[in-house]
Order: structure tokens, then sequence, then C-alpha cells
């Protein structure tokens, strides 16, 4: 895959198992050393760990919905790799019914998936400022389909374009990736959905990213080989 992102580091939250995993194995391939987050899977965690430990990788425990673990995972990434070049949001809550859920656990999902991912963005925010370079793109766990993911990662995506604002002239681009269905792991008949994804991450983590700057890129039903004619909503300086 060559060696695109050589010396650069990337954060991938949820990064140790599902659509994350991909993400930050793609990465890696790419010559990025990757710090994957995660909250409560320990046993996928250390699996990944094992599986690429010699490829300098680094685990980080902390939960999205307190913004005092996403300070504190950034930092660790920080300390342990003296740099950080590009945020994955890969993490976030998918439930197949919204009416299955209680009240609390839909409050807690909401955390997760939209103040979860923006304590993430100002997490690291200040670093690549500082630096004049940055790559953050978010990925929805869910495109259409009803559900939790739909109504609150949505938000994201409605999120990434008035983040873009902010960020113009810094250096740092912001976009966001829309599936079309919810993955989890792989094997589950979603494997081109992932391979498009994890190829369309590594366009907007590299130099191209800078094209790419506030836009949500809707995966809709394309193959890792059409990235090119995925359906996009650009943004624009208001």
């Amino acid at each position: 895959m060559g060696s695109t992102l050589s010396g650069q580091v990337a954060l991938v939250t949820g990064g140790v198992h599902g659509v994350g995993r991909a993400i930050a194995e793609t990465l890696m391939g790419a010559g990025a050393r990757v710090a994957a987050g995660y909250a409560r899977s320990w046993t996928a965690a250390e699996a990944f760990f094992v599986e690429h430990g010699t490829h300098g990788v680094s685990i980080h425990q902390g939960h999205l919905d307190l913004a005092e673990d996403c300070d504190r995972v950034v930092e660790e990434v920080l300390d342990r790799h003296g740099r950080l070049d590009i945020l994955v949001n890969a993490a976030g809550v998918v439930s197949e019914s919204m009416s299955l859920l209680e009240p609390a656990q839909r409050a807690r999902a909401a955390e997760i998936n939209l103040a979860g991912a923006y304590s993430m963005v100002r997490a690291v925010r200040t670093h690549m400022e500082r630096n004049g370079h940055g790559r953050i793109i978010g990925i929805t766990p869910v495109g259409d389909p009803p559900g939790l993911g739909s109504g609150t990662m949505a938000t994201q995506a409605t999120l990434t374009p008035h983040l873009a604002d902010e960020l113009q002239g810094t250096g740092v681009t912001i976009a966001c990736i829309v599936p079309t269905v919810a993955i989890t792991e792989p094997g589950t008949g979603a494997r081109a959905e992932l391979d498009t994804i994890s190829r369309l991450v590594l366009r907007l983590a590299g130099p191209e990213g800078a094209d790419h700057h506030g836009q949500v890129h809707r995966v809709a039903d394309m193959t890792g080989q059409a990235i090119q004619h995925i359906e996009t909503t650009k943004w624009s300086s208001q």
C-alpha cells in the first residue's frame, strides 16, 4: 500500500474491532503509527496489540461520554508518540431500534455518538492547530436505516460543515463518512463496504484531505474501486 503516511500518528477511536480496526490496519499499511482507543473491549484490545504491537501501535482505554477521558487519551498518545496528525472518530453506539432503549440508554448513546466525537475534536485541535496540520475524520455507525445510530450520529455529519468553518485556514481539515449499514465485525457481508470506508479514510488522511475539507461522504452501495464516484456534500465558506 506504500508509505504515504510514513512518520505520522493516527488516533482511531473504536480502533480494536469492526470498522475502526479495519481503518487502523489500513492506516498502518500506509506507514502511520496507530493509537487505538477502546472503552470496554479489553479482549479485543489485547488481541489487536498482540497482532500489531511490533508495528508500534498503542492502545488507550477511555469512555467517550467523559470529556476528561478524551483529554487524557489524547495526552497519552502525545506522550507515547510525540505527535498526533490524524484523528478518526470511529467509535459509536448502534441499536436496531430506538424504541427498545430506555431513556437513560438513549441519553448515554447520544453522549458517546455526538458529544464524545466533539470532545475528541476539541481535545486534538489545539495540538493540530499549533502544528499547522491535521486530519479529522468522523465515521457514523449507520447511514439511512432507522434506529439510534441514524438519529444521533447523523448530527455528527451536520456538525462537520460548522467545524470546517471554524478550522478554515488552520491547516486542519475535517470530513465525515456515512456508511450504508451498521458494521460491527468483519465477515458480516459488509467486507466491500469496510474496504471502501478504509480506502476513503486513507485519501482523507493524506494530502488529498485538503480538497475534502468539510465534506460529508455517503458511501451508499459503492465498492472500494469506485470511491471517486461516492456522492459528496461539499462544504462552502459562508
